[in-house]
């Protein structure tokens, strides 16, 4: 291969990544015509997107759970609005507010499906169909609700869907049956909802970020509660012991696979909003990237095997 060929090839790679950034970077036109809906905007993701998109000239109506979220935003200048996204009655509400918000023959641009849930991180016998079902209501039949709900003022702006599913969607890890369950079903709800929308000219994109919400209030107050509180079988198959030995993989496991840099997910959602060619799908954070490939590539006793030298949980009693 001679040196014009190589300079050559060279120049194309170059000129063919400026023009695929030029292209990624085009924002939509006429930005403060728009209104976006933002779920869970008391605090972190939520709360972060909607300053941010507010500060570029959109109309943001944000939702909150609590009046005291709703009156720091409403101090900002941001449209706030009260929203449970688990009650039927909060979001007929929600919605009569924003189509009295709403000019005159103006649909929603986007909604940003932000709210998640993570209440526990324990093995599936310890679980009942209750734990899932808070879960749920939250992550799944919450989003879809809401969704469901807004979706003609959406249809009416041709506007976009974000959907907050992570990496969780992708591959489930140990001790988190409830949380991945639903986030597995985002991904089916947003894929569905995808193809179907298409036709009406919306888009739904789907977040897949690392595992950021890893937190879980007072871990082990309520790992020993639940521990004492499960039959005599299954207390003497985990013995005493594993609470300890738990707590110490969970520290590690969440030091591994969380990400504290929020950033990457607020540019991710701020991108699927403003962006005259988003993504339909954003892996955002180097976890994120690096499970979803392993996932996708390797065998799944592979994948299990490199999950469980990563978590290091600890063998119930009855199987040392």
């Amino acid at each position: 291969m001679d040196l014009l060929t190589i300079i050559g090839m060279f120049g194309f790679l170059y000129f063919s990544i400026r023009i695929y950034l030029i292209i990624i970077s085009s924002k939509i036109k006429k930005i403060n015509t728009k209104y976006v809906l933002i779920t869970g905007c008391d605090g972190g993701f939520g709360k972060i997107t909607a300053k941010r998109l507010h500060s570029k000239g959109v109309n943001v109506i944000a939702g909150c759970l609590t009046e005291s979220g709703r009156d720091s935003l409403k101090q900002q200048g941001i449209n706030s609005i009260l929203l449970n996204i688990t009650s039927e009655d909060s979001i007929d509400k929600a919605v009569k507010i924003v189509q009295e918000i709403l000019p005159k023959g103006v649909g929603l641009w986007g909604l940003i499906n932000n709210v998640e849930f993570l209440e526990l991180a324990l093995p599936n016998d310890w679980l009942s169909i209750l734990d899932y079902q808070r879960t749920m209501n939250v992550n799944v039949f919450g989003l879809i609700n809401v969704t469901l709900k807004f979706l003609q003022l959406i249809k009416k702006e041709q506007g976009r869907i974000v959907n907050m599913a992570n990496l969780a969607g992708r591959m489930a890890f140990e001790h988190l049956g409830p949380y991945s369950t639903s986030k597995y079903a985002i991904e089916g709800f947003s894929d569905s909802l995808r193809r179907e929308m298409k036709k009406w000219n919306v888009s739904v994109h789907t977040i897949e970020s690392d595992v950021f919400n890893a937190r879980v209030i007072n871990v082990e107050e309520s790992m020993t509660k639940r521990f004492h509180s499960l039959n005599d079988t299954i207390r003497n198959e985990y013995g005493e012991q594993y609470i300890k030995e738990y707590l110490t993989s969970y520290k590690i496991s969440i030091n591994l696979n969380t990400n504290k840099d929020v950033v990457p997910v607020i540019d991710a959602y701020v991108h699927a909003i403003l962006s005259q060619y988003p993504k339909i799908r954003y892996t955002v954070g180097n976890k994120s990237i690096l499970y979803r490939f392993v996932n996708s590539h390797l065998p799944d006793c592979v994948t299990d095997f490199i999950l469980k030298k990563i978590s290091k949980y600890p063998k119930p009693l009855r199987v040392q």
